[in-house]
Parts: C-alpha cells; sequence; structure tokens
C-alpha cells in the first residue's frame, strides 16, 4: 500500500514508461487544457490527472486518478478506420497497465471500465478514459 499520493502517481508514471512500448509521452497534467495536441506533440500518449473524487475512510485513504490514453486522429484518409485502430492500439496498452499495476500491488482488482471517445478536447484526440483507486496508507499510521 502507498503511502502518500505522489508516491502513487509516480509509480503509476513509472510502470506506464517501463511497459507500454507504444506510448512515447507519459506525464500527469493538472487539468483537460493541458491535453491539447497543439500543446502535446508527442502521440500516442498516457496523461495521468486528478478528476474524481478520493475519500478519506478510516483504516486507510483512497485516490482515484483518471488516465487519458489518447492519439491524434487528424488524418483524412479513411477516419474511421484510423480511429478503430488507434482504439485498439489504446486498449492493448491499457489492458497492459492495469495488469502491471495489479501485479505490483497498486491497485486491487482490475475490473476497470473504458471509455471511448473520439475527437475529444476540441483538437481530434480519440483513445480511452478509465479511473483507477489506489489505497493510500493513513499517514499517523506511519510513525
Amino acid at each position: 500500500m502507498r503511502i502518500s499520493l505522489l508516491e502513487a502517481i509516480n509509480e503509476v508514471l513509472d510502470v506506464a514508461k517501463t511497459k507500454l512500448d507504444n506510448i512515447v509521452d507519459v506525464r500527469y497534467v493538472v487539468s483537460e487544457e493541458d491535453i491539447d495536441v497543439n500543446k502535446a506533440k508527442n502521440f500516442p500518449a498516457l496523461f495521468i490527472m486528478l478528476t474524481t473524487p478520493s475519500t478519506i475512510n478510516d483504516a486507510f485513504n483512497v485516490a482515484n486518478i483518471t488516465l487519458y490514453f489518447l492519439d491524434a486522429s487528424t488524418s483524412q484518409n479513411n477516419e474511421i478506420e484510423k480511429d478503430l485502430n488507434i482504439k485498439s492500439d489504446l486498449f492493448q496498452q491499457a489492458s497492459i497497465l492495469l495488469d502491471e499495476l495489479q501485479l505490483i500491488g497498486s491497485i486491487e482488482t482490475v475490473n476497470n471500465s473504458l471509455e471511448p471517445f473520439s475527437g475529444r478536447f476540441n483538437n481530434g484526440l480519440s483513445g480511452w478514459t478509465t479511473s483507477i483507486s489506489i489505497n493510500l496508507k493513513k499517514p499517523c499510521y506511519n510513525v
């Protein structure tokens, strides 16, 4: 069980950078405004953001982290086929990352739903988004 939110996010970033061969850009972003094909030029990419509510429980805290697996789909040639290829490739990358996080104990179970999107963020990005929950030790238990 991770001790801090920073440690948990860094672990997700590290696992993604070492295990996802087809993802060329892995980073933490503050808001959806940072997910822009004009700002981030390297795709396919994985962006990690805190967007969903997290909880403080009696025995442990739970951090919810949203993952965006995305690629630029700005091609004018056979846009439907390109979109399908992007989603197929990124679905595999999402599966690899979630399986690896489960293997090292970062997440308890992999039963996440992936939500597809096309042309999101007004800049032609397509892919998948999902949220994961990571259990964090209570700070007072580390004394």
